[in-house]
């Protein structure tokens, strides 16, 4: 009678499988649902928003948002020239976006902009406007107001 020494292929093929079923299962909990990823995408951008609206109170001059591809970059206007202020938000990779109400000012205002924005007034209103993240089936709205009031809704 022969003993046997080791495992057979069939009995590796089984426990390689097992520990496959449990990796990915494993993976895809640690991965957040791609609703939550835009959910915290746009709550990062309105508060960036926020905080570079709060710039224009506290230094006293417009301050411009200016929506791209990469994000959201801002501009303050400083002896008549549109200058950058502070470090731009950057949209994360897999999130695409478009945004709403950005618009240029005509070349008759007081100093031009290069590229459609939204403006924050020292006086605290801010051009009305939305940024609409989409990702996988998942598509989220951020919209706000002349007076910076928010709101996060799902349009898919």
């Amino acid at each position: 009678m022969r003993t046997q020494v080791g495992f057979t292929l069939i009995e590796l093929l089984v426990v390689v499988l097992i520990i496959s079923v449990l990796l990915s299962a494993g993976v895809l909990a640690l991965r957040p649902a791609e609703s939550t990823r835009l959910q915290q995408t746009l709550a990062q951008a309105r508060i960036w928003l926020q905080s570079t609206c709060d710039q224009a109170a506290f230094n006293g001059v417009p301050v411009a948002v200016v929506p791209d591809e990469r994000g959201l970059s801002a501009l303050f206007l400083k002896a008549g020239r549109w200058v950058p202020l502070g470090k731009p938000f950057v949209r994360p990779s897999g999130v695409r976006w478009r945004w709403q109400g950005a618009r240029q000012l005509p070349e008759d205002s007081f100093v031009p902009l290069p590229k459609a924005a939204w403006l924050c007034w020292p006086e605290g209103e801010m051009t009305p406007g939305a940024l609409v993240a989409e990702g996988g089936a998942a598509v989220y709205r951020l919209r706000w107001d002349d007076w910076g009031r928010f709101t996060l809704e799902s349009v898919r």
